[in-house]
């Protein structure tokens, strides 16, 4: 007999996948990449990062602001759980035959104070706002107008979100056009990567909301 998946299951498992998508997003910001055209760069992180945002809509979508604040919060502990184990990994000492693996560790996965600030206010706050607005037009349109509250939820909690690691990021380091453009860069690309998904994510929440 097959077991059916219900929504306490469906919560569970997309809760693992935003843990999952927030740890990995960390580690590949810590790639940067060139667009190519204009001096631009972007991080990995990009890539994988919206995955969040789109776990976030399904989770206001069909659960409520109550249990995706609880996603939210749980996410927030288990990033600041693998840095603090990232600290430890990189405080002990390494045999002489690893010493340039420890380094290339502790260059990938080491983070200043002001990143790590950076990081966890980005989030904390493009969560959030994202999940705020879902539930705000969800409130207000009922089930209907489903895309627009997902891509309007998005681009407040991904310019939320940009702006508030940019600028604390890079405040006094580099110039306000740079850090401008880097938030509006960031935030365009995160948006336009889940508005490309939107097909599937209105489907999964419909599927979702047949469930018992």
């Amino acid at each position: 007999m097959k077991n059916k998946l219900d929504k306490s299951t469906l919560l569970a498992l997309l809760s693992g996948v935003f843990a999952g998508a927030l740890v990995l997003s960390n580690i590949l910001a810590g790639r940067v990449f060139d667009l190519g055209f204009w001096g631009l760069t972007l991080t990995a992180g990009v890539f994988i990062f919206p995955v969040t945002f789109i776990v976030n809509d399904i989770l206001a979508e069909v659960y409520g602001f109550k249990k995706v604040s609880m996603i939210i919060w749980l996410g927030f502990v288990i990033n600041l759980i693998a840095v603090a184990l990232y600290w430890l990994a990189n405080t002990l000492p390494a045999p002489d035959y690893m010493i340039s693996t420890a380094q290339a560790y502790q260059t990938i996965l080491g983070t200043s104070f002001r990143a790590l600030v950076a990081s966890l206010a980005a989030y904390l706050m493009g969560g959030f706002v994202n999940a705020k607005v879902m539930d705000y037009m969800h409130k207000k349109h009922g089930e209907e107008k489903f895309k627009r509250r997902a891509v309007l939820s998005t681009i407040f909690g991904e310019s939320a979100d940009s702006i508030f690691f940019v600028t604390i990021m890079f405040s006094g380091v580099l110039p306000l056009g740079v850090m401008l453009s880097m938030i509006v860069i960031q935030a365009s690309t995160k948006t336009l990567f889940e508005a490309i998904f939107l097909p599937m994510t209105t489907r999964l929440v419909a599927k979702a909301k047949e469930l018992k």
